[in-house]
């Protein structure tokens, strides 16, 4: 598809569709219909020209032909009629499209169970001009949810794709009813779930995803129901007993032992978030249902339903992966706008391996040897081991052999191992700022010429990983007696080894030799085909407009091949308006109408943290190790998303990970772990403006005075004077109290106490009490969306400074012929408790200047 596509949504659910798309990289605007009010008002919560593509798309009612009921009347009832109004809508809109003239195709897709009765299969497959695509939910490794989907343009269905282009592990067969489909991968979708409270299911997703069959893993997620259903292990007493401890919310097969989490003896069904995180829906997507709770409980079911009812979104993105191959095929890349271009560089390429100019250099140090057996239980080495041994296989390495092999090939101590272990860990880095300077240029350069941004300048964002980076490069001969890995081999109980052919992990030269071929892959992209790219380590970035079609990710990909690198296909992300880059999610679709890229963690990271805060919170411990990884995870998060609000707690991790020697929660750890697992939840993605600011900034002045009642003066620690404290309680209440005045503003600070804006500025501080009032001012600039830049100004200039002394009745103030009025500070006991997410609205009275 070259451009947007309408959507049309029937029995529109909670939006999961448009997940679906989002998550595809497509582009488009959408109409939806739902009659459930709860699923309507959490879809309109969550949706904020010219279309090359309408889709009209729709899960019907499902109850009437579900196996679930036993008693289901089929296609003789008026609810399983409504499958008719998608395949309608569709050749309406085919009709509208003749008679404007316009060659925009319209598809049409219907989703319903895999169980209908063979009646409504022919009546849907005659009305949708084919078989349906079947895809089983449960190849992903989770739950089980077997869908029919009808694909069609009008005149052929998904059927009349002779050879789909799939991703990467996606299985296909095709039948006479249908293409299957279905995921067989290293690792299930997706790769994990954030269960809460340490609870787990008894079947491994990673061997679901493996296996060519589906697997034992969680039934399918109804809707939350009383009274019993007709289905289940009635005979079962045990599984009985639950379903009435449980007050009989889902059908009797939901409470099964491997349709169950467990921790030890302790058993529950899985929660709302849960889920949705099962079926590919992000959880904060429910945040806003019920409408009305009537109590916890009630908001559960409700939730628990909206699930249930939804679609599968990675069943739906292969679906429309189908579908939109029914679209007219174009070329992906334009035509060269210099013709000898690809040619020039193919002539001039080297035909030897790239890394004669780079290597030579010699190891920066000797690696230790490894003298002795490593103990038969180090954790992981079967997992360490196989992987050995596919390094082996795949010619990356040679072996493996025991010592007394290495020793008549090399002699005695001329070779020395390095250890294999296991490291699991993430790289916490991000780069969001190469993809909003780029946009803010571009956008700032169309502007200049007119005033409306064009369609085709739609900026998208792709993203690309080298397949096994290090492993791709060559080691010099040289140095092949520093190349040897020790392993140990549960089976024969012994240390083998195997010579690495390819760059090692762990060692200061590799790193430094390897950075040099990404760097120059780069820098060939940008000088040789103008493309917006930039990397970090193996993962690139690439920033381009729509009309492109991909072109400069298609460059990127020939540079490598062309230097005989490989990029991975199954990490590769497409050119989007939404992608996934360093661990950040770039959101590009309101760039080209309100000229605004949101910056947000990536889906699940937020549960993900806060699960692993309330593990350490119920067991009321944290090692130095545990602190050392939560740290890292939290600062990265905060630069991606908080800002400096995110300083705030890290000083007691600090004290845990490098000074502590008890693993038990201390009262100030505890206090910064609930501070950060609030802190994911509730601030909102960070918003980047591309354009130029609407209102001019606000200029604000504080001051304070050393005139308090003493209850304030004795929450403060002891000190000669007060005075700086209360300069930084000043600019809080000044945020309290004029909060709505703030939201989603540039604001000018000026401050008359150098230390307050230097804490000010750090978003930390040495003195607990100023620390706890610079990160509630954070906090709340984070919530509020609003961009402070704070200044120290002399006292003799601070036009606050007379009214901190003397209030309106100060001359010089008087003078100014200004507005005046006074306000009420917050008193100081409601403060320490004051929500501070909750940004109070001004007084009625308040009006005129916005310099008070």
């Amino acid at each position: 598809m070259d451009g947007p596509v309408l959507v049309l949504s029937l029995f529109d659910g909670i939006g999961a569709l448009l997940i679906a798309l989002l998550a595809l990289g497509a582009s488009f605007a959408a109409m939806c219909w739902e009659t459930d009010p709860d699923a309507a008002y959490v879809a309109v919560q969550l949706r904020r020209g010219h279309f090359t593509v309408i889709l009209v798309a729709g899960g019907s009612p499902c109850q009437d032909v579900s196996p679930l009921h036993s008693g289901r009347p089929g296609l003789a009832s008026a609810r399983s009629q409504l499958f008719r109004a998608v395949p309608d809508i569709a050749d309406q809109c085919r009709q509208v499209v003749k008679e404007l003239h316009l060659s925009i195709p319209v598809f049409a897709m219907l989703e319903n169970v895999a169980g209908c009765p063979p009646e409504f299969l022919q009546a849907a497959s005659a009305a949708l001009n084919g078989p349906p695509v079947q895809v089983s939910a449960a190849s992903f490794g989770w739950t089980r949810r077997k869908r029919l989907f009808w694909c069609s343009n009008g005149h052929r269905s998904a059927q009349d794709v002779s050879q789909p282009k799939l991703p990467p592990n996606v299985t296909s067969q095709a039948c006479a009813g249908g293409w299957r489909l279905g995921w067989q991968g290293k690792w299930p979708w997706p790769p994990s779930i954030s269960f809460a409270d340490d609870f787990k299911p008894r079947f491994d997703p990673v061997a679901n995803a493996k296996a060519s069959d589906d697997g034992p893993c969680f039934p399918v997620f109804s809707r939350a129901f009383q009274p019993p259903p007709d289905h289940g292990p009635r005979q079962d007493p045990v599984v009985m007993r639950r379903f009435r401890e449980h007050g009989q919310w889902f059908p009797l097969f939901n409470y099964e032992e491997h349709a169950l989490l467990w921790k030890k003896d302790q058993w529950r069904v899985p929660n709302s978030s849960e889920r949705a995180q099962i079926m590919g829906i992000p959880p904060a997507a429910l945040k806003w249902a019920p409408r009305t709770p009537r109590s916890e409980t009630q908001a559960e079911q409700v939730r628990c339903s909206l699930i249930g009812n939804s679609f599968h979104v990675p069943s739906c993105m292969l679906a429309l992966i189908m579908l939109f191959q029914l679209c007219p095929q174009a070329s992906a890349i334009p035509p060269a706008a210099y013709v000898g271009l690809e040619k020039h560089i193919r002539q001039n390429a080297q035909v030897y391996w790239v890394d004669t100019q780079m290597r030579g250099r010699q190891l920066a140090y000797k690696v230790q040897a490894i003298c002795k057996a490593m103990h038969p239980d180090v954790a992981a080495v079967a997992k360490a081991k196989a992987i050995t041994l596919d390094e082996v296989r795949d010619g990356l390495a040679a072996g493996p052999f025991t010592k007394p092999q290495l020793d008549s090939l090399f002699g005695p101590g001329n070779w020395i191992p390095m250890r294999r272990f296991m490291l699991l860990q993430a790289i916490y880095t991000i780069s969001p700022d190469f993809v909003a300077a780029a946009c803010k240029f571009c956008i700032g350069l169309l502007q200049d010429l007119e005033d409306d941004l064009p369609m085709w300048a739609e900026p998208h964002v792709g993203t690309e990983d080298m397949k096994a980076a290090y492993r791709q490069l060559p080691n010099d001969p040289d140095e092949q007696t520093g190349l040897f890995i020790a392993f140990y081999d549960p089976n024969d109980h012994q240390v083998k080894y195997v010579h690495l052919r390819a760059h090692p992990f762990g060692l200061s030269a590799a790193v430094l030799n390897f950075n040099r071929v990404p760097c120059l892959s780069t820098a060939v992209v940008r000088r040789l085909a103008a493309v917006a790219t930039c990397n970090y380590f193996d993962d690139f970035g690439v920033l381009d407009f729509v009309c492109a079609r991909g072109s400069g990710v298609s460059f990127l990909r020939e540079a490598h091949n062309l230097m005989g690198l490989v990029l991975d296909a199954v990490k590769q992300g497409p050119m989007a308006t939404q992608r996934h880059f360093l661990g950040i999610l770039l959101d590009l679709t309101a760039a080209l109408d309100k000229q605004i890229l949101r910056i947000n963690l990536k889906v699940g990271l937020r549960e993900a943290l806060r699960a692993d805060i309330q593990v350490m919170l119920d067991q009321d411990q944290c090692t130095a190790a545990e602190a050392a990884k939560l740290r890292g995870r939290l600062t990265w998060a905060a630069c991606g998303m908080f800002g400096r609000c995110g300083r705030a707690g890290q000083a007691a991790l600090v004290q845990r990970q490098y000074r502590d020697s008890d693993a038990k929660l201390s009262d100030e750890l505890r206090a910064s772990l609930r501070f950060f697992q609030s802190l994911v939840q509730v601030v909102e993605p960070r918003t980047v403006f591309l354009g130029p600011r609407a209102l001019p900034p606000l200029i604000v002045y504080t001051d304070a005075s050393w005139e308090l009642q003493e209850k304030v003066l004795q929450c403060l620690q002891d000190r000669k004077t007060q005075i700086m404290p209360l300069e930084a309680l000043a600019i809080l209440q000044c945020f309290v109290v004029f909060g709505s005045r703030f939201t989603g503003r540039d604001i000018l600070l000026f401050v008359d106490n150098q230390a307050v804006c230097a804490g000010v500025a750090k978003g930390a501080c040495s003195s607990a009490d100023c620390a706890r009032i610079i990160s509630a001012c954070h906090l709340l600039w984070a919530k509020m969306g609003c961009r402070v830049w704070i200044e120290w100004i002399p006292s003799d200039d601070n036009p606050s400074d007379g009214l901190s002394r003397a209030g309106l009745q100060d001359p010089w103030t008087v003078s100014q012929n200004w507005w005046m009025a006074d306000f009420p500070c917050v008193p100081w006991a409601q403060l320490q408790l004051l929500d501070l997410l909750l940004v109070p609205d001004v007084s009625e009275g308040e009006k005129g200047s916005e310099t008070v």
